[in-house]
C-alpha cells in the first residue's frame, strides 16, 4: 500500500526555493509539479483517461462516490493453521478528487496579502465554497478554533500504525461550516468541515498542513505519499 516518497523538493531559511511561475506549471495528484507542456492538450471522455491526467479531473470536476471502506490483507497462515486478516490503514485526500485545483504548494513564496518572502507551510487546494472537507486519517479532533490569519480551522491528532504522531489542520472554513468537536474521535474520509475563504484569504480555498510531533510543519504531499493516500472512492 505503501508508496514512494515524492522528491519534492524543500526550501530552507538560509535557501529559499526558486521555482517557475505558477502559471508555466501543473500540479499531479499529490502537489507534484511538471510543465504544462507534459499535459495532454484534450480532455477525454472516459473516466479512465481522466484518472491518468488528475490535472484533466479537476479542470472537468469530476465528482466520484463517497465509499470509505478500510482495506483487508491476508496476513501467514499461523502455526495451528488458522487465516488471520488485519485491516490496513488508511489515509485519504482532504477532497473528493474532482472537487479542487492546486493551486500553492509548500515551500518560500511571496506572500499573496502581505507581500513579503514567507515559508508557506501547507498546500492550498482552491474549491467551491462548501465544499467538504475530510479527515485524512483517524484521529482525535484537538482544536477547532478562528484567528485572524488561519480564519475558521480544525486541528486534528494523528497515532498512525508506524508510531508517528502528526497533526493535520484545515483553514480558512467557512463560518458554521465545521461539523466536529474538541475531543471528538473521527475516522479516516469523515467529513470535518467545508472550504471557505475566512481570515488571510483571496478566495475560497483550503489550506492544508501537516505537523510532526514537536510542532514542525511538513510537506503536505509527501507525507501523504508517504502513507499511500488515495481519494475518497478509490481502491487501496
Amino acid at each position: 500500500m505503501l508508496a514512494a516518497i515524492l522528491a519534492v523538493p524543500v526550501a530552507t531559511a538560509a535557501m529559499p526555493a526558486t521555482t517557475a511561475p505558477d502559471s508555466d506549471k501543473v500540479t499531479g495528484k499529490f502537489g507534484v509539479e511538471q510543465s504544462w507542456a507534459d499535459v495532454k492538450s484534450s480532455v477525454q471522455d472516459t473516466s479512465t483517461d481522466l484518472r491518468r491526467d488528475p490535472a484533466a479531473a479537476s479542470r472537468a470536476r469530476i465528482r466520484v462516490p463517497v465509499e470509505v471502506k478500510p482495506c483487508a490483507a491476508e496476513v501467514d497462515v499461523a502455526a495451528n493453521g488458522s487465516r488471520q486478516m488485519t485491516t490496513q490503514q488508511m489515509v485519504y485526500m482532504p477532497l473528493r478528487e474532482g472537487t479542487f485545483s492546486g493551486t500553492s504548494y509548500y515551500g518560500y513564496r511571496i506572500h499573496p496579502i502581505f507581500g513579503y518572502l514567507k515559508l508557506h507551510e501547507g498546500d492550498d487546494y482552491a474549491a467551491e465554497s462548501g465544499t467538504p472537507i475530510y479527515a485524512v486519517a483517524d484521529g482525535v479532533v484537538k482544536t477547532v478554533s478562528y484567528d485572524s490569519s488561519r480564519g475558521n480551522y480544525v486541528e486534528i491528532e494523528h497515532h498512525m500504525e508506524d508510531g508517528s504522531v502528526y497533526d493535520s489542520l484545515y483553514l480558512h472554513q467557512n463560518d458554521g461550516g465545521i461539523t466536529v468537536a474538541v475531543g471528538q474521535t473521527v475516522t479516516a474520509g469523515e467529513q470535518i468541515g467545508a472550504v471557505g475563504s475566512t481570515g488571510s484569504s483571496t478566495g475560497a480555498h483550503l489550506h492544508f498542513e501537516v505537523r510532526d510531533s514537536s510542532g514542525s510543519s511538513l510537506p503536505p504531499s509527501q507525507w501523504l505519499e508517504s502513507y499511500g493516500a488515495v481519494f475518497l472512492g478509490e481502491g487501496c
